[in-house]
This record gives C-alpha cells, sequence and structure tokens, in this order.
C-alpha cells in the first residue's frame, strides 16, 4: 500500500524550487536562491499554516513591491488548469 504525504508535505523544499523557477520564467529577475531559502528555513518545525504564511511572506520579499505587477507576475506564473479536475492536486507546480 503506497503511502500519501501529508498535505502540510506538500509546502516543502521542492514546492519552493518549482515554485521560484515559475516565477522566474514570469520575471526573470527573480531571485530563486534567496526566495527558496526564505520559503524552506526551518519548515519540519511548522504545520500547514505556518508553511503557506512563510511561503506567502517570502513571495512578499521577493515579488515586485507594487500589488498589481506582483498578482499579474503570480498570474502569469501558473500553468494551465487541469481539465475536469474536482480534487485537490498539487497543479499549481508544474
Amino acid at each position: 500500500m503506497s503511502q500519501s504525504k501529508a498535505f502540510k508535505d506538500w509546502f516543502d523544499r521542492a514546492a519552493a524550487r518549482s515554485l521560484a523557477a515559475q516565477v522566474q520564467a514570469v520575471q526573470p529577475t527573480f531571485d530563486t536562491k534567496r526566495f527558496v531559502a526564505d520559503a524552506a528555513r526551518q519548515l519540519d518545525a511548522l504545520e500547514m499554516m505556518d508553511r503557506v504564511r512563510q511561503f506567502a511572506q517570502a513571495l512578499r520579499l521577493h515579488l515586485p513591491e507594487e500589488i498589481p505587477e506582483a498578482l499579474a507576475t503570480l498570474t502569469q506564473s501558473l500553468p494551465p488548469p487541469l481539465p475536469n479536475c474536482d480534487a485537490v492536486t498539487d497543479g499549481w507546480l508544474q
């Protein structure tokens, strides 16, 4: 029997690297190394909401300061929607 990944573990170092690469594809000046370091800092000690908060804070530090520009960058970095998908997935990661 395969064991599924704990929901909080979707926000791990690999997710931070993947998200950084997606954002950098849209914004070439995005500092992926610093983002990953900030987003993945001491993740083992954090529960789900603290991991989400840490990812969000890291994005805020490394995205453009102007909110419309930051939102445009995030929106453009998303992969296409999964067709006919009603389940919870990690589809926001490419």
